[in-house]
């Protein structure tokens, strides 16, 4: 990608970005473009075809986001907001190779109709580190004395990660499958990190200022898609409410299948409703569930580390069979869990695919589509079929 096609992508979204003079192309691929800046920070400018819904509802979800890819990277969350006229803008932080101080990301979620567009400036600290941490320390130290120790690492919107990691038979006996993240090994935000200790040249700064520069050159025209969540009827007969920031992926339809994405940082997270006529008991026997998401992981390419694991489920009048998987696909960990119903006579399975560090919000994500199903269900008694309205 060049820039004059960087540019016709974006106009024809509603979106113009002027790109600073003193920024050169380094190189580039099909969607995006990479160039080195006079600080040598790199900054990479990556089209996408997906659809970004920005909504204030959301910010918490893309702030667990990119909480969640930080702490995957050893780092921290430093800071993300929602820039009315912009999108949503984090900045990261993560210990450089070579214990050489901190490497500082930031990114610009932009966007556009269709689609969007990413802008991440990555800058990091050289041979001499610390300069910045040791005139914070400085300053609060003659201000609070050591008062200022109790609040100078943490998460700067009070996210606590647990002081240290459980182990395999706690999790086990807690139903749990990732190890999570031990807050002491991260390299989390710090007292040093808030604006006003910006000083020039460091990477935090240069972080910042570019940044701000991307953001006062950004200009849309078209409006934002800021419904967070739809309510969609399904090709299968029935409709629900899809979890908020989740829309129609055109690639994934078919006849036995409807797919649905919410992109962010550097994860999209899937969900899927989809026929399973080949697994006709997925729907009441949590034996022939898990040998569908065996098989399912399988033609993937995924392999799995924890699972699958089923078992009976009730939500309301609906009865089936929750599943939930854990495995790596192309190097990276993901989870996911499924529910599996009769519906007129046909099992159907609701399914979420995301980062097995955010287990609990894509579960319940999940539950809550198949509570929120607006049409009469069937359930299995024993190996008959019966139709079902409500559970007595």
């Amino acid at each position: 990608m060049t820039l004059v096609e960087l540019f016709d992508f974006l106009n024809g979204r509603g979106i113009r970005v002027s790109v600073p003079r003193d920024l050169k192309v380094e190189s580039a691929d099909e969607d995006a473009l990479y160039l080195r800046g006079g600080q040598n920070e790199l900054v990479t400018l990556r089209c996408h075809a997906l659809e970004l819904v920005v909504h204030p509802s959301l910010l918490d979800v893309y702030r667990h986001d990119l909480r969640l890819e930080a702490a995957a990277l050893g780092g921290g969350l430093v800071d993300c907001n929602l820039i009315e006229g912009v999108g949503v803008v984090g900045i990261t932080k993560r210990r450089s190779c070579g214990d050489h101080g901190f490497t500082y990301i930031g990114t610009i979620l932009a966007p556009a109709n269709p689609g969007y567009v990413s802008i991440t400036i990555g800058s990091k600290e050289g041979v001499v580190s610390g300069v910045r941490e040791g005139l914070a320390e400085e300053g609060l130290r003659e201000k609070y004395g050591l008062a200022w120790l109790e609040g100078w690492c943490g998460d700067p919107y009070g996210f606590e990660f647990e002081r240290h990691v459980p182990s395999f038979w706690k999790r086990l006996r807690d139903g749990r499958r990732h190890r999570g993240y031990d807050a002491r090994k991260l390299a989390l935000w710090t007292l040093s990190d808030d604006a006003q200790y910006d000083i020039p040249g460091h990477p935090l700064t240069i972080v910042r200022t570019r940044l701000k520069e991307f953001m006062d050159r950004l200009d849309q025209s078209a409006p934002w898609p800021r419904e967070p969540g739809l309510h969609v009827s399904s090709t299968h007969g029935f409709s629900f409410r899809l979890p908020p920031g989740f829309r129609p992926y055109a690639d994934g339809q078919s006849s036995r299948e409807d797919v649905y994405v919410r992109p962010s940082f550097s994860r999209t997270t899937t969900f899927s409703v989809t026929e399973q006529p080949d697994f006709p008991k997925c729907a009441y026997s949590a034996g022939a569930a898990e040998e569908m998401a065996r098989l399912d992981a399988a033609t993937s390419g995924t392999k799995l580390t924890h699972g699958p694991r089923a078992q009976p489920l009730a939500l309301g009048p609906l009865e089936g069979v929750h599943c939930e998987t854990h495995g790596v696909h192309r190097g990276r960990a993901q989870y996911w869990a499924s529910v599996c119903l009769l519906w007129d006579e046909f099992p159907v399975q609701f399914s979420i695919l995301g980062s097995p560090d955010d287990r609990g919000r894509l579960d319940g994500q999940l539950k809550e589509v198949v509570v929120s199903l607006s049409a009469e269900a069937t359930r299995v008694r024993g190996p008959a079929v019966a139709p079902l309205t409500k559970r007595a």
